[in-house]
Protein backbone atom coordinates (compact mmCIF):
# COMPACT_ATOMS: atom_id res chain seq x y z
CA UNK A 1 0.00 0.00 0.00
CA UNK A 2 1.19 3.50 -0.82
CA UNK A 3 -0.41 6.84 -0.07
CA UNK A 4 0.35 10.43 -0.95
CA UNK A 5 -1.89 13.40 -0.30
CA UNK A 6 -1.80 17.07 0.62
CA UNK A 7 -4.08 19.31 2.66
CA UNK A 8 -4.15 23.07 2.12
CA UNK A 9 -4.95 23.77 5.74
CA UNK A 10 -6.39 22.36 8.95
CA UNK A 11 -8.34 24.43 11.48
CA UNK A 12 -9.35 23.26 14.92
CA UNK A 13 -11.55 24.82 17.61
CA UNK A 14 -12.24 23.15 20.96
CA UNK A 15 -14.26 24.30 23.96
CA UNK A 16 -14.30 22.43 27.26
CA UNK A 17 -15.54 23.26 30.73
CA UNK A 18 -15.89 21.88 34.24
CA UNK A 19 -16.71 23.28 37.67
CA UNK A 20 -13.48 25.30 37.80
CA UNK A 21 -13.78 27.12 34.47
CA UNK A 22 -13.45 26.87 30.70
CA UNK A 23 -10.72 25.94 28.25
CA UNK A 24 -10.72 27.30 24.70
CA UNK A 25 -8.31 26.07 22.03
CA UNK A 26 -7.90 27.26 18.47
CA UNK A 27 -5.24 26.03 16.10
CA UNK A 28 -4.40 26.27 12.42
CA UNK A 29 -1.86 24.38 10.30
CA UNK A 30 -1.05 25.09 6.65
CA UNK A 31 0.37 23.07 3.76
CA UNK A 32 0.20 19.54 5.18
CA UNK A 33 1.71 16.70 3.14
CA UNK A 34 1.41 13.04 4.12
CA UNK A 35 3.19 10.17 2.36
CA UNK A 36 3.34 6.54 3.35
CA UNK A 37 4.02 3.03 2.18
CA UNK A 38 3.90 -0.42 3.70
CA UNK A 39 3.70 -4.13 3.19
CA UNK A 40 1.85 -6.78 5.22
CA UNK A 41 0.25 -4.13 7.40
CA UNK A 42 -2.18 -6.61 8.95
CA UNK A 43 0.55 -8.97 10.08
CA UNK A 44 2.45 -6.10 11.69
CA UNK A 45 -0.51 -5.42 13.95
CA UNK A 46 -0.88 -9.04 15.07
CA UNK A 47 0.67 -11.04 17.90
CA UNK A 48 3.59 -12.25 15.73
CA UNK A 49 4.91 -8.75 15.22
CA UNK A 50 8.62 -9.61 15.30
CA UNK A 51 8.11 -12.62 13.02
CA UNK A 52 6.27 -10.38 10.56
CA UNK A 53 9.22 -7.96 10.48
CA UNK A 54 11.63 -10.82 9.85
CA UNK A 55 9.45 -11.98 6.97
CA UNK A 56 9.60 -8.58 5.31
CA UNK A 57 6.75 -6.55 6.80
CA UNK A 58 7.49 -2.83 6.81
CA UNK A 59 5.83 0.53 7.16
CA UNK A 60 7.03 4.07 6.59
CA UNK A 61 5.38 7.47 6.67
CA UNK A 62 6.23 11.15 6.70
CA UNK A 63 4.21 14.21 7.59
CA UNK A 64 5.41 17.72 6.78
CA UNK A 65 3.62 20.97 7.37
CA UNK A 66 4.14 24.68 6.91
CA UNK A 67 3.27 27.44 9.33
CA UNK A 68 1.24 26.57 12.42
CA UNK A 69 -0.29 28.53 15.27
CA UNK A 70 -2.26 27.78 18.40
CA UNK A 71 -4.03 29.77 21.10
CA UNK A 72 -5.13 28.27 24.42
CA UNK A 73 -7.14 30.24 26.97
CA UNK A 74 -8.09 28.94 30.39
CA UNK A 75 -10.77 30.85 32.27
CA UNK A 76 -10.39 30.28 36.03
CA UNK A 77 -11.54 32.09 39.19
CA UNK A 78 -8.07 33.67 39.62
CA UNK A 79 -8.26 35.12 36.13
CA UNK A 80 -7.58 34.00 32.54
CA UNK A 81 -4.37 32.23 31.53
CA UNK A 82 -3.20 31.98 27.94
CA UNK A 83 -0.62 30.07 25.92
CA UNK A 84 0.04 31.28 22.39
CA UNK A 85 2.53 29.92 19.91
CA UNK A 86 3.58 29.84 16.26
CA UNK A 87 6.03 27.82 14.17
CA UNK A 88 7.35 28.12 10.65
CA UNK A 89 7.43 24.43 9.70
CA UNK A 90 7.55 20.90 11.06
CA UNK A 91 8.17 17.28 10.14
CA UNK A 92 7.51 13.83 11.59
CA UNK A 93 8.79 10.66 9.92
CA UNK A 94 8.94 7.03 10.90
CA UNK A 95 9.93 3.70 9.43
CA UNK A 96 9.86 0.20 10.84
CA UNK A 97 10.95 -3.02 9.18
CA UNK A 98 13.50 -5.81 9.28
CA UNK A 99 16.31 -3.24 9.22
CA UNK A 100 14.93 -1.64 12.40
CA UNK A 101 13.20 1.47 13.63
CA UNK A 102 13.94 4.94 12.26
CA UNK A 103 12.01 7.86 13.80
CA UNK A 104 12.59 11.61 13.54
CA UNK A 105 10.77 14.86 14.20
CA UNK A 106 11.62 18.54 13.94
CA UNK A 107 10.03 21.93 14.31
CA UNK A 108 11.49 25.26 13.20
CA UNK A 109 10.93 28.93 13.95
CA UNK A 110 8.97 28.48 17.18
CA UNK A 111 7.73 31.31 19.40
CA UNK A 112 5.66 30.87 22.54
CA UNK A 113 4.13 33.26 25.08
CA UNK A 114 2.51 32.32 28.40
CA UNK A 115 0.45 34.64 30.62
CA UNK A 116 -1.17 33.76 33.93
CA UNK A 117 -2.17 35.61 37.10
CA UNK A 118 -0.68 32.75 39.10
CA UNK A 119 2.83 33.32 37.69
CA UNK A 120 5.32 35.69 39.31
CA UNK A 121 5.57 37.54 35.97
CA UNK A 122 2.78 39.00 33.82
CA UNK A 123 4.05 37.03 30.81
CA UNK A 124 6.89 34.75 29.77
CA UNK A 125 8.12 34.22 26.22
CA UNK A 126 10.67 32.08 24.43
CA UNK A 127 11.67 31.32 20.88
CA UNK A 128 14.07 28.96 19.13
CA UNK A 129 15.24 28.24 15.62
CA UNK A 130 14.91 24.45 15.66
CA UNK A 131 13.95 21.58 17.91
CA UNK A 132 14.75 18.12 16.53
CA UNK A 133 14.99 14.52 17.69
CA UNK A 134 15.94 11.31 15.94
CA UNK A 135 16.51 7.67 16.81
CA UNK A 136 17.51 4.69 14.71
CA UNK A 137 18.00 1.17 16.04
CA UNK A 138 17.70 -2.47 15.02
CA UNK A 139 14.76 -4.57 16.22
CA UNK A 140 15.37 -8.05 14.83
CA UNK A 141 17.69 -10.56 16.52
CA UNK A 142 21.01 -10.89 14.71
CA UNK A 143 24.49 -12.29 15.31
CA UNK A 144 26.03 -9.32 13.50
CA UNK A 145 26.03 -5.71 14.63
CA UNK A 146 23.68 -3.26 12.93
CA UNK A 147 23.69 0.55 12.77
CA UNK A 148 22.06 2.71 15.40
CA UNK A 149 21.91 6.49 15.86
CA UNK A 150 20.56 9.04 18.31
CA UNK A 151 20.39 12.79 17.95
CA UNK A 152 18.72 15.73 19.62
CA UNK A 153 19.01 19.41 18.80
CA UNK A 154 17.82 22.69 20.27
CA UNK A 155 19.28 25.75 18.54
CA UNK A 156 19.25 29.42 19.47
CA UNK A 157 16.64 29.26 22.21
CA UNK A 158 16.15 32.82 23.47
CA UNK A 159 14.34 33.57 26.72
CA UNK A 160 12.53 36.84 27.29
CA UNK A 161 14.06 39.41 29.62
CA UNK A 162 11.23 38.75 32.07
CA UNK A 163 12.35 35.11 32.46
CA UNK A 164 16.02 36.08 32.88
CA UNK A 165 15.06 38.73 35.45
CA UNK A 166 13.43 36.12 37.69
CA UNK A 167 16.80 34.59 38.63
CA UNK A 168 19.26 37.25 37.41
CA UNK A 169 17.75 40.68 38.12
CA UNK A 170 21.18 42.37 37.98
CA UNK A 171 21.85 40.99 34.46
CA UNK A 172 25.17 39.52 35.59
CA UNK A 173 24.85 36.56 33.22
CA UNK A 174 25.18 36.91 29.45
CA UNK A 175 21.75 36.40 27.96
CA UNK A 176 23.03 34.52 24.93
CA UNK A 177 20.80 32.00 23.16
CA UNK A 178 20.92 28.45 24.51
CA UNK A 179 22.09 25.60 22.27
CA UNK A 180 22.13 21.84 22.80
CA UNK A 181 23.31 19.37 20.15
CA UNK A 182 23.98 15.66 20.71
CA UNK A 183 24.67 13.54 17.62
CA UNK A 184 25.79 9.91 17.96
CA UNK A 185 25.93 6.79 15.83
CA UNK A 186 27.33 3.31 16.19
CA UNK A 187 26.79 -0.40 15.93
CA UNK A 188 24.70 -2.65 18.17
CA UNK A 189 23.08 -6.05 18.04
CA UNK A 190 19.82 -7.48 19.31
CA UNK A 191 20.82 -10.58 21.27
CA UNK A 192 17.38 -12.19 21.41
CA UNK A 193 13.92 -11.53 20.10
CA UNK A 194 12.28 -8.67 22.04
CA UNK A 195 9.07 -9.34 23.92
CA UNK A 196 6.23 -7.51 22.09
CA UNK A 197 4.34 -7.35 25.40
CA UNK A 198 7.15 -5.31 26.96
CA UNK A 199 8.64 -3.13 24.20
CA UNK A 200 10.55 -0.93 26.68
CA UNK A 201 12.98 -3.79 27.41
CA UNK A 202 15.23 -4.33 24.41
CA UNK A 203 17.90 -7.08 24.80
CA UNK A 204 20.64 -5.07 23.09
CA UNK A 205 24.43 -5.24 23.11
CA UNK A 206 26.50 -2.17 22.24
CA UNK A 207 29.50 -2.79 19.98
CA UNK A 208 30.72 0.72 19.15
CA UNK A 209 29.67 4.36 19.35
CA UNK A 210 30.84 7.59 17.74
CA UNK A 211 30.09 10.96 19.28
CA UNK A 212 29.88 12.99 16.08
CA UNK A 213 29.00 16.25 17.79
CA UNK A 214 28.41 17.57 21.29
CA UNK A 215 27.55 21.20 21.93
CA UNK A 216 26.07 22.86 24.99
CA UNK A 217 26.17 26.63 25.24
CA UNK A 218 24.46 28.70 27.91
CA UNK A 219 25.15 32.00 29.72
CA UNK A 220 28.40 32.59 27.84
CA UNK A 221 29.97 29.15 28.39
CA UNK A 222 30.23 26.39 25.80
CA UNK A 223 31.12 22.69 25.94
CA UNK A 224 31.98 20.87 22.70
CA UNK A 225 33.29 17.40 22.00
CA UNK A 226 33.78 14.44 19.68
CA UNK A 227 35.02 10.90 20.18
CA UNK A 228 34.67 7.17 19.65
CA UNK A 229 34.26 4.17 21.92
CA UNK A 230 33.71 0.44 21.71
CA UNK A 231 32.89 -2.60 23.84
CA UNK A 232 34.78 -5.89 23.66
CA UNK A 233 33.13 -9.06 24.94
CA UNK A 234 35.77 -11.62 26.01
CA UNK A 235 34.50 -15.13 26.60
CA UNK A 236 33.46 -15.78 30.22
CA UNK A 237 34.37 -12.22 31.22
CA UNK A 238 32.74 -8.86 31.76
CA UNK A 239 32.56 -6.45 28.81
CA UNK A 240 35.66 -4.29 28.39
CA UNK A 241 35.05 -0.67 27.29
CA UNK A 242 37.56 1.52 25.51
CA UNK A 243 37.45 4.90 23.83
CA UNK A 244 38.84 8.38 23.35
CA UNK A 245 36.82 11.59 23.65
CA UNK A 246 38.13 15.12 23.04
CA UNK A 247 36.33 17.87 24.94
CA UNK A 248 36.68 21.64 25.05
CA UNK A 249 35.14 23.98 27.63
CA UNK A 250 35.14 27.71 26.92
CA UNK A 251 34.04 30.47 29.28
CA UNK A 252 33.79 28.36 32.44
CA UNK A 253 35.80 30.70 34.65
CA UNK A 254 33.85 33.73 33.46
CA UNK A 255 30.58 31.87 34.08
CA UNK A 256 31.59 31.02 37.65
CA UNK A 257 32.53 34.64 38.33
CA UNK A 258 29.20 35.76 36.89
CA UNK A 259 27.34 33.27 39.09
CA UNK A 260 28.99 34.90 42.09
CA UNK A 261 28.00 38.35 40.81
CA UNK A 262 24.42 37.14 40.31
CA UNK A 263 24.29 35.82 43.89
CA UNK A 264 24.01 32.11 43.05
CA UNK A 265 27.36 31.27 44.64
CA UNK A 266 29.62 32.70 47.29
CA UNK A 267 33.18 33.44 46.19
CA UNK A 268 34.62 30.81 48.56
CA UNK A 269 32.44 28.14 46.96
CA UNK A 270 34.40 28.35 43.69
CA UNK A 271 37.45 26.55 45.05
CA UNK A 272 36.02 23.04 44.64
CA UNK A 273 34.68 23.42 41.05
CA UNK A 274 37.93 25.09 39.96
CA UNK A 275 39.93 22.20 41.45
CA UNK A 276 37.71 19.67 39.67
CA UNK A 277 38.17 21.47 36.34
CA UNK A 278 41.95 21.47 36.89
CA UNK A 279 41.83 17.69 37.39
CA UNK A 280 40.18 16.95 34.06
CA UNK A 281 41.24 19.87 31.88
CA UNK A 282 44.37 21.71 30.80
CA UNK A 283 44.62 25.25 29.39
CA UNK A 284 44.00 25.47 25.67
CA UNK A 285 47.31 26.21 23.87
CA UNK A 286 45.39 28.74 21.77
CA UNK A 287 44.83 30.78 24.95
CA UNK A 288 41.73 32.44 26.31
CA UNK A 289 39.29 31.17 28.91
CA UNK A 290 39.31 27.62 27.49
CA UNK A 291 40.16 24.17 28.80
CA UNK A 292 40.71 21.05 26.73
CA UNK A 293 40.55 17.45 27.87
CA UNK A 294 41.29 14.08 26.31
CA UNK A 295 39.22 11.48 28.13
CA UNK A 296 40.48 7.94 27.55
CA UNK A 297 38.91 4.66 28.63
CA UNK A 298 41.61 2.01 28.63
CA UNK A 299 43.33 -0.57 30.83
CA UNK A 300 40.19 -0.83 33.00
CA UNK A 301 40.42 2.83 33.94
CA UNK A 302 39.28 6.33 32.99
CA UNK A 303 42.05 8.82 32.24
CA UNK A 304 42.01 12.59 31.68
CA UNK A 305 45.01 13.92 29.78
CA UNK A 306 46.99 10.82 30.76
CA UNK A 307 46.13 10.93 34.48
CA UNK A 308 43.98 8.14 35.91
CA UNK A 309 40.76 9.39 37.48
CA UNK A 310 38.86 6.18 38.16
CA UNK A 311 39.33 2.41 38.20
CA UNK A 312 36.60 0.51 36.40
CA UNK A 313 35.28 -2.64 38.12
Amino acid sequence: MTSDFTIGGIALAVLGSDATGEVRLTSAIKDVTVTGSGAMMGAMGGPDFMAALTDGANSSSQITYGSAEFDIEVAAPAGPSTVKGTSESGMISGRIGAEGLDYALSQTGVTMTVTSPEMPLPNMALQFDELAFGIKMPLVQSDTAQPFAFSTKLTNMALSDEIWAMFDPMAALPRDPINLVIDTEGMMRITKAPNPQNPSEVPAQLDSMTLKELQLSVAGAELTGTGTGKMDYPAASDPVPSGVFDLKLTGANALMDNLVAAGFLAADQLMMPRMMLAMVGIPDPAGGDSLISKIEIKDKGIFANGQKLYDLP
